[in-house]
């Protein structure tokens, strides 16, 4: 009997909150450009390979706009090396990847991460490229890409401009949801974190409250 009630709890908090988790911690969606899109055939020979991905969901290409667009399911890790590997494989060149993320903002050694909380627990370094252009004028690429993966001295983050930080730093404080759009980059070094190119910032919820800013 009492193992019964206890299979009976189990399957009651599994129901409420497994599908609580993927509104605040994400991979939403991917936006893949690609060249060399040039027919359905050649959709179909990306799709093949795409479709093999640890974490795909659906797929739509634009083939007009040398796009795919993916969605990717919520308690996968993104792997962008994995992505670049499957449309190496498919014959094509993959330009950039844009994604849309849900999670919170915390900050490590001085730089702002969003975080996918658990199961995931995925981290990236956000910047803006207002920031960066305007802090890595001169600099070589080696250089740049340092700075924007959070290898500079500890303080104030330079990556981000001043009413970007304010606001990430009311949602550290409010512990508020975020969605933000922007391009994802790798790293030549795999310890280091992912990055986010922020294009635009959305409250998903905040103290328990609902709402876009």
């Amino acid at each position: 009997m009492i193992k019964n009630i206890i299979i009976m709890l189990s399957a009651f908090v599994l129901t409420v909150v497994l599908p609580v988790l993927p509104a605040h911690a994400q991979v939403e969606q991917l936006t893949l450009r690609v060249d060399g899109l040039a027919c359905p055939f050649c959709a179909y020979g990306l799709e093949k390979k795409i479709k093999k991905l640890e974490g795909y969901k659906s797929f739509e290409v634009l083939i007009n706009e040398g796009k795919t667009i993916m969605d990717w399911h919520a308690d996968k890790t993104l792997d962008l090396g994995a992505i670049h590997d499957a449309v190496r494989k498919a014959g094509f060149t993959l330009r950039g990847i844009k994604g849309r993320f849900v999670g919170m903002v915390t900050k490590e050694n001085g730089k702002y991460m969003l975080v996918l909380p658990s199961p995931l627990k995925q981290r990236f370094y956000l910047y803006e490229e207002v920031a960066l252009a305007s802090k890595t004028h001169g600099k070589g690429e080696d250089e740049k890409d340092s700075w924007k993966h959070g290898h500079e001295k500890e303080g104030m983050d330079e990556a981000l401009t001043k009413p970007s930080r304010e606001l990430l730093d009311r949602a550290i404080d409010d512990k508020t949801v975020l969605r933000i759009v922007g391009s994802v980059h790798g790293h030549k070094d795999p310890v280091v974190p992912p990055s986010i190119g922020i294009e635009s910032l959305e409250i998903v919820s905040s103290a328990g409250n609902e709402g876009n800013r």
